[in-house]
């Protein structure tokens, strides 16, 4: 099988990713998703989600995700797959509630954190397991990929920073003295999401998940936050 809109599955540049996803279906074996719906939010093309449903044993599953090209090439390859149209930032109304809902390394590029979590939560069912990994990017890991992105993916540097220089010092700045940097995650981006990973801060999510008042254990394993969520 091919999956070519993907980038998860090409280059040297996307061997973290590959090395996350692996480590993380390390840790979905012990799941079974066999007795319940599901739905996976993020799914791009299915390059995961198909994985996913192999190491859950899920019987059936819709992926969700905002990208047409996406969605239309995972059609095209995964039958196992109900892929649709769904924007966790902006469709309010949920298609459907599942017994476990799925979404990993994608809470980082939505640009209104409080209306994408609250929308998962309504997709899951009470009783039912939201399952969510989000990268780590604080602290001594966010420092060196901030350095490995110099290297690596200085086209992302150049996208957040070009516009405003002195950003740049900024942002390394309240990176290194922990001052915080969600505050960068300015609301107007033009894109509508994020692409890389500027400004994330796992603890926001923490605190959300709290203010939410559901029932969550975290863990962090590497240079990711993985949660078990109970709505």
């Amino acid at each position: 099988m091919s999956w070519p809109y993907d980038f998860e599955t090409r280059g040297i540049r996307a061997l973290p990713h590959r090395l996350r996803l692996r480590k993380l279906l390390r840790q979905l074996r012990r799941y079974d998703f066999s007795a319940g719906s599901y739905a996976d939010v993020g799914c791009g093309d299915g390059y995961a989600t198909f994985q996913i449903i192999q190491a859950t044993r899920a019987t059936a599953c819709d992926g969700m995700d905002r990208d047409p090209a996406l969605l239309e090439n995972g059609r095209a390859t995964l039958q196992q797959i109900r892929f649709c149209s769904y924007d966790l930032c902006r469709d309010a109304n949920v298609p459907a509630r599942y017994d476990f809902v799925t979404c990993f390394e994608t809470l980082e590029h939505v640009m209104n954190l409080p209306v994408a979590v609250k929308n998962l939560l309504s997709l899951t069912k009470p009783g039912g397991t939201l399952l969510l990994s989000v990268p780590i990017e604080i602290g001594p890991i966010g420092i060196a990929k901030f350095l490995a992105k110099i290297v690596l993916w200085r086209d992302q540097l150049t996208e957040a920073f070009e516009p405003c220089p002195a950003l740049y010092r900024q942002y390394l700045k309240a990176l290194i003295f922990d001052q915080g940097i969600h505050k960068f995650r300015e609301p107007g981006n033009p894109l509508g999401y994020w692409p890389g990973h500027w400004g994330w801060d796992y603890r926001k999510l923490n605190r959300l998940l709290k203010d939410y008042g559901v029932q969550f254990t975290a863990f962090r394993f590497h240079t990711t936050c993985f949660y078990e969520v109970r709505p």
